[in-house]
């Protein structure tokens, strides 16, 4: 584990990436990056909880991760750290500053708050903060003082300029056990603000290199067709001849055909799709349907077995399917199932998102999480108790911390136990 100072220090790196995603608009990447700030920052307050004479230290931390969970609408978190805080010996303008946070968190308590308010206040007030300081920059340097970010940590001491080596491990304590309840609470806020705001953050780039799918010589009246194979646990970014780009998720297979009247492509698994505009059409089959596109930008999913979703980013797409012909238009879902089930809404959760390793689920049952967990990290899992089949669940899956850390995670929403057999995870009731 690491110590207090690299837990801060990492904290408030993720904390500025934050207010970047914020200030472009990305709500839902600010969600993510400070709710692991917080739980960095909250874990290094925590472990100072019974060291009263580790001051400003302590104090700073607990205002710090009061602050962070505040941005992102944890108001009965922030409340317990500021209760912590104050509870030792803060300098004077410490406590003064926890008392402060105090009053905003008992008033967002108290008139209900939305996250979004507070992540709009916030938003409006980094906008302003960042116009000042160009303006002073373009008239002249401005002299040194110290100026506290939003997360409550001096600018200054953003490396954190300890006023006493603590080098100790960090040992999780008894608050410590908030964590996995709070990766819940995060998750959760994400597929708010996700859904109900209709918010995209998906990034237009990546750091692989693409596939190129091309044509012999680059003609289109080659009609070759083109296959491709993305296994469990990878995924491939395609760049097609006509300058339109694919990015294909684990377990999926794609074939390619461009001809000099049209662009088809036969898939199966999931996909976000960013096509050109083109003269010619651009047609997307699977098991069941058909997708006509005209320039646009849509996920589309084929893993349930039976069921196809497709979530409209840009533009408009025309579905066709045994007697249905409906045009889904942006910010709207389409899932269609066996025998014709038909349902066209707004999204409840950002379908895109999987494109920066984020995977949200709502209302999911166990089995279905356990095949998600399978493609991504191209495990076996075996859910040795039936019971835990009927229940539904909220949250969401980071690829980016690896499959034992999500299914510790999980355990804080779900009541199991786990053990490895062979290459095969069996999951067991507690």
């Amino acid at each position: 584990m690491k110590n207090i100072k690299d837990l801060h220090i990492e904290a408030m790196k993720l904390a500025k990436i934050a207010d970047e995603y914020l200030l472009s608009h990305q709500e839902a990447l600010f969600v993510k990056f400070t709710s692991d700030a917080f739980m960095l920052e909250n874990e290094a307050a925590q472990a100072l909880i019974d060291e009263l004479d580790k001051e400003p230290t302590r104090g700073v931390l607990c205002r710090s991760a009061a602050t962070l969970a505040y941005n992102i609408g944890l108001f009965q978190e922030a409340k317990e750290i500021i209760k912590v805080g104050l509870s030792g010996r803060p300098f004077p303008e410490i406590r003064l500053e926890l008392e402060e946070l105090q009053t905003k968190v008992e008033t967002a308590i108290k008139e209900n708050y939305s996250a979004e308010k507070v992540i709009n206040d916030l938003k409006a007030i980094l906008s302003n903060s960042s116009t000042i300081t160009q303006k002073k920059d373009n008239e002249q340097k401005p002299q040194q003082r110290e100026v506290k970010s939003e997360h409550g940590i001096p600018e200054a001491a953003s490396q954190f300029d300890f006023k006493f080596e603590y080098n100790a491990v960090v040992e999780r304590k008894k608050y410590a056990r908030r964590i996995g309840i709070v990766r819940v609470a995060a998750a959760v806020l994400m597929l708010i603000i996700s859904g109900i705001l209709g918010i995209n953050y998906v990034l237009p780039t990546l750091d692989k290199e693409s596939t190129m799918l091309v044509s012999y010589g680059g003609s289109r009246k080659d009609s070759a067709i083109r296959t491709l194979v993305v296994p469990r646990g990878q995924e491939d970014n395609v760049s097609l001849p006509d300058g339109s780009t694919i990015h294909i998720n684990s377990d999926s297979r794609m074939e390619v055909q461009f001809t000099k009247s049209n662009r088809k492509v036969d898939f199966k698994g999931e996909a976000y799709f960013n096509v050109s505009p083109d003269r010619r059409p651009f047609i997307i089959t699977t098991s069941y349907i058909t997708i006509e596109v005209l320039g646009t930008a849509f996920n589309v999913n084929t893993y349930d077995s039976g069921v196809i979703k497709i979530s409209l980013v840009q533009g408009k797409i025309r579905f066709k399917a045994l007697n249905k012909d409906v045009i889904v238009k942006a910010g709207e879902e389409l899932a269609y199932g066996p025998g014709g089930a038909f349902e066209l809404g707004r999204w409840t959760v950002n379908a895109a998102a999987w494109q920066q390793g984020i995977y949200p689920f709502r209302n999911e049952n166990l089995k279905s999480i356990a095949a998600m967990l399978e493609r991504l990290f191209d495990t076996r899992i075996v859910i040795d108790d039936e019971r835990l089949l009927d229940k539904n669940f909220t949250g969401m899956i980071d690829r980016s911390i690896g499959f034992k850390c999500n299914i510790d995670n999980m355990r804080g929403l779900i009541k199991f136990d786990y053990y490895l057999s062979g290459d095969t995870l069996h999951i067991t009731s507690r």
